[in-house]
């Protein structure tokens, strides 16, 4: 008791030490590490190429990882902000905000008992910082797929964020996209048009024949007419489930998509007209010949005086060529279902329990009673950045610049706590009994994740039970909440019969000594009627010494056992109570073999043996006490009264 009165003061000096050394160590720096707030851009203003690059900083996140959290905007509190970004770099000395919990949080990750809503407050705000671009310029997050098509080119389109979601971390090789029927999608695409370069060709051609034409010349000239987006969709396992106008932001909400989706696919149409001018000069030679008549020793003649002109013409030939392009992102992901029921019983002793069971085995994160009371699940959750959008990058006709992204999505992931199931009730009215489900290994997450998750094989979690006294009443409806924020559901109590006493016999049939193995006949029924169990059609187990034995319909066995210490000893567990009805009590019975005495014969024949063995000592003795004279040895009761 001296040692609990005392705890709070020490932890109460050791935190105002610690707060007291990383606030002085971080005075002095605290404004060199600020970070410029994220440009604020809409999306009716568009931003050209040489705008785009002139903000392209590394400053904020290094290749080896490291990552400055942006200023906080969007609406999101002071509070929460620090909270949602798991996975920054945890610095011992750094200060954070100034705050206590800016302080803490600056060292540490932050886990939540439920979803963050402000996840998606941050992300639709931040969405709108993706910058827009011009015609000469695209803009796009390092894992994109691009595509270049004639004159089209860089051109992509990618989920920036699905909401509501949570990525669960399930087991090392299996972790689930979940999503509600019901969202919505946010996603960015760029482009950008590259043409080709305009040509200029002389040829040089010798000057042609009269009557010839040659090409002296060509040119080739590039023009951009029209270029445009359309038909940006979004795809629920390849059928088109929403479509919005096309922007370089698209948010397309969804709704009521079939629960076996485990495809989201945006796709938007990217076109392009453009001019191509050919431009031809030719030179053509003339022939002009005048003929006079001469005369000459009275002899009329004629000559001809012939005069070569050359002409230069062009030709202009122009086309308008169209080229579209579809460019996709696809996303795999399992719509969550929230299918719970609930189960209560009452126990002979005057308790009684409650078990929530997750039907579709997906795993769920608390459930609700009226009163405010709420049992937790061992799942809980972290909020942490897309590493894939830390950067952009631009692309132009000249090459690529690298920049600090000025969007960055968030995403909340769920994870096996190690600390288990819990319950926030009165103190001693609630207390978790079992929590069942299949047996995972644990996750593995991010290094830079320091978050509480299991070390070692854990239960799932379909179902958890609670067991009260009295004091909450485990009856009328609870609001169950799952992994994905908005997913609740209200679910009635189904109460089951009290659970009733089972009486076991169990009769030895025979021994059989020399194979060490006992023969019994066994008898399962209910206490109060006497009728049969029938653990044929019910959950449910009689183990007699260790092995497994099946009772026939009348609720009878008879079975040959292996001997184990003094007892046979039998055992019946019924199986999950919140699985079963009638509900029914464990019970154990033991039947001891006789006590097998030895054969009289044997006990003589013993005996002698043991004097045969013995008399040469005791002569020894004898022989020994009467060479020395002592006479003190010999016999060996001697002295005795």
């Amino acid at each position: 008791m001296r040692l609990q009165t005392r705890r709070p003061v020490i932890i109460g000096v050791v935190i105002l030490v610690i707060i007291s050394t990383l606030t002085a160590a971080g005075a002095g720096t605290a404004a060199q590490q600020s970070v410029p707030a994220p440009p604020t851009s809409s999306d009716s203003s568009a931003m050209s190429a040489s705008e785009v690059g002139s903000n392209a900083t590394d400053s904020g996140h290094d290749d080896d990882g490291n990552f400055s959290i942006p200023n906080r905007d969007h609406g999101v509190n002071a509070t929460m902000f620090p909270r949602l970004w798991s996975g920054d770099v945890d610095e011992a000395g750094a200060t954070g905000d100034g705050t206590i919990s800016g302080v803490v949080l600056s060292a540490t990750d932050y886990a939540f008992s439920r979803p963050p809503d402000a996840v998606e407050t941050w992300n639709a705000g931040d969405h709108q910082e993706f910058p827009r671009t011009d015609a000469n310029a695209s803009v796009y997050p390092p894992h994109a797929d691009l595509t270049d098509e004639r004159w089209i080119e860089d051109a992509y389109i990618e989920v920036f964020a699905i909401q509501p979601s949570t990525v669960a971390h399930i087991s090392p090789d299996d972790t689930r996209h979940y999503i509600r029927s019901s969202g919505q999608v946010l996603g960015t695409t760029d482009y950008r048009i590259g043409l080709p370069p305009d040509e200029h060709r002389d040829y040089d051609p010798p000057a042609p024949d009269p009557g010839e034409t040659v090409l002296e010349a060509e040119s080739v000239t590039w023009r951009l007419l029209e270029h445009e987006m359309s038909n940006v969709t979004l795809l629920a396992d390849g059928e088109p489930v929403a479509s919005t106008n096309p922007t370089h932001r698209p948010r397309l909400a969804f709704d009521a998509i079939p629960n076996s989706t485990d495809r989201l696919t945006l796709e938007v149409t990217i076109s392009a007209t453009v001019e191509k001018t050919t431009r031809k000069t030719y030179r053509t030679a003339t022939e002009d010949c005048d003929t006079q008549p001469t005369e000459a020793n009275n002899d009329t003649q004629s000559e001809t005086d012939c005069d070569v002109t050359y002409d230069t013409h062009q030709t202009s030939d122009v086309e308008v060529l169209s080229h579209e392009v579809t460019v996709r992102d696809t996303v795999d992901v399992d719509v969550y279902a929230l299918s719970p029921t609930a189960t209560r019983t009452t126990f002979t002793d005057g308790s009684s329990a409650l078990a929530v069971n997750q039907s579709t085995g997906d795993p769920w994160a608390l459930y609700r009673f009226p009163n405010g009371d709420t049992v937790h699940n061992l799942w809980h959750f972290y909020s942490a950045r897309n590493r894939h959008w830390d950067t952009l990058i631009q692309g132009t006709e000249t090459g690529t610049t690298r920049r600090q992204s000025d969007a960055i999505p968030l995403q909340v992931h769920a994870f096996p706590s190690d600390g288990g199931a819990y319950t926030r009730a009165g103190f001693g009215e609630l207390e978790v009994t079992q929590v069942w489900g299949s047996e995972r290994q644990p996750p593995t997450l991010h290094d830079s994740i320091t978050i509480p998750v299991v070390d070692g094989p854990y239960s799932s979690g379909a179902v958890v039970v609670v067991r009260s006294d009295g004091a909450v009443e485990l009856d009328g409806r609870v609001t169950v909440h799952g992994l994905v924020r908005g997913t609740q559901t209200q679910t009635a109590v189904r109460t089951t019969r009290t659970q009733q006493a089972t009486a076991l016999e169990m009769e030895l049939l025979g021994v059989n000594r020399s194979k060490g193995t006992a023969t019994v006949r066994l008898s399962l029924r209910e206490a109060a009627t006497d009728q049969p169990i029938d653990l044929r059609s019910r959950p449910g187990v009689v183990v007699v010494n260790g092995e497994a034995v099946e009772p026939n319909a009348s609720g009878t066995a008879v079975v040959t056992v292996p001997l184990a210490g003094r007892f046979v000893t039998a055992e019946y567990e019924p199986g999950p109570w919140w699985a079963t009805d009638p509900v029914y009590d464990s019970v154990r019975a033991s039947v001891a073999p006789p006590t097998e005495w030895p054969d009289p014969q044997r006990l003589l024949t013993a005996a002698f043996m043991v004097v045969l063995w013995l008399s040469p000592l005791l002569f020894g003795i004898y022989l020994i006490d009467r060479l020395l004279g002592k006479g003190r040895l010999w016999p060996p009761w001697r002295g005795v009264e």
